[in-house]
């Protein structure tokens, strides 16, 4: 994990992931459709 998420208080966060100028989507395929999330736990 980068050092950035060190300062961080735990929780879930939304992420994207971009890879050579491609973005994933923010939402995945669920009923309803929610948010990719990204938990943070120290």
């Amino acid at each position: 994990m980068p050092q950035q998420f060190d300062s961080m208080p735990e929780g879930n966060y939304p992420m994207a992931i971009s890879l050579n100028g491609l973005l994933s989507p923010s939402t995945i395929n669920s009923d309803p459709p929610g948010p990719l999330m990204l938990p943070i736990q120290h």
